[in-house]
């Protein structure tokens, strides 16, 4: 349910899925007060899929405070469903998404407005520098990915094939009633698929060094069993099955997509998730041969190619995987 409408249509729509998060929601919203950006060219919608602390009492507290928060309300339905029901109410020109316990730096909306403006119709995404942060250490590191990524500009896929855009520190182009979603049914990786979905149509990203994304790992926000192959094998095997459609039906996009399997498959190997743990021999045997299938369809070159793989890993697969493939 809609409890309050923007007149005025702004530049930019945060989406932020809310669901139980009231220690860290007033951080976040802060980081978004402080914003360099004119509060009047941007919107925030609050997600609140059935928090059952009180983060909608917060988010309609924040709601009254501030002109440019909405706030959506509805049953818990994961948050898919939760950035779903933001995409679709967002009436900025172009969309963000922001995790109610993340914070982006204070130039970030600005400098995206700026940067979708500037590439214009060349691009449908727009990523943006991406911080890793541990509260506990107070460590911080970056993603791989700003190895290829350095300045803000266009990198075609072809060209930039492992950038690995697979964090929702991204900035999409609202096409409102065209706009792609995320797959509901999909409890992990559908973030990978929504941003790869939202590539296709122009094969290429553009990239705002100027922006940073906070992104709080703090044990609660990733989840070990989740991700587990018992759990999540059918997940892990729709994405990767998701994005060798997309290599074989679009050329320029096809290294990318290859390349981005080749990124889970790494960290996967490392956290000993990526081979099925079924305890039933029927359902192990079968999971194993989806997942031979899937990696047979992978050149073997990518494989070779890969930045994220180290050199036992893909020996491991390639022998692991052993057949005839086309190179």
């Amino acid at each position: 349910m809609q409890n309050k409408s923007i007149q005025t249509h702004p530049m930019m729509t945060v989406v932020i899925p809310v669901y139980n998060k009231a220690d860290d929601l007033k951080c976040c919203i802060e980081s978004i007060r402080n914003q360099t950006a004119s509060s009047n060219s941007y919107e925030v919608v609050l997600v609140n899929d059935g928090s059952t602390d009180n983060s909608l009492e917060i988010c309609r507290q924040l709601e009254s405070e501030h002109d440019f928060i909405r706030v959506i309300t509805q049953e818990n339905q994961g948050v898919s469903a939760a950035r779903n029901t933001g995409i679709q109410a967002s009436s900025g020109k172009y969309i963000m998404f922001l995790d109610a316990d993340d914070s982006i730096n204070e130039e970030a909306i600005e400098k995206l407005i700026n940067s979708f403006e500037l590439f214009g119709t060349d691009v449908d995404v727009v990523a943006y520098r991406m911080k890793y942060y541990y509260p506990a250490s107070k460590n911080s590191k970056r993603h791989k990915r700003e190895t290829w990524l350095k300045e803000t500009g266009l990198y075609p896929l072809d060209e930039f094939p492992f950038v690995a855009q697979s964090t929702m520190n991204i900035c999409i182009r609202n096409r409102f009633e065209d706009n792609i979603l995320f797959d509901q049914t999909m409890k992990m990786g559908e973030d990978q698929l929504f941003v790869s979905n939202n590539l296709v149509r122009t094969g290429i990203l553009g990239y705002c060094a100027e922006a940073e994304y906070c992104y709080v790992r703090d044990g609660f926000n990733t989840s070990t069993r989740g991700n587990n192959p018992l759990y999540a094998f059918d997940d892990m095997a729709k994405l990767y099955e998701s994005l060798l459609t997309i290599a074989q039906s679009n050329e320029i996009i096809a290294s990318y997509a290859y390349q981005l399997i080749l990124y889970n498959y790494d960290w996967r190997i490392k956290s000993s998730m990526l081979f099925p743990t079924d305890p039933n021999e029927q359902t192990n045997k079968e999971q194993r041969e989806r997942l031979n299938n899937i990696t047979q369809q992978i050149p073997i070159q990518e494989i070779i190619d890969s930045p994220y793989l180290n050199a036992y890993h893909k020996v491991m697969l390639l022998d692991h995987f052993d057949s005839i493939r086309k190179p």
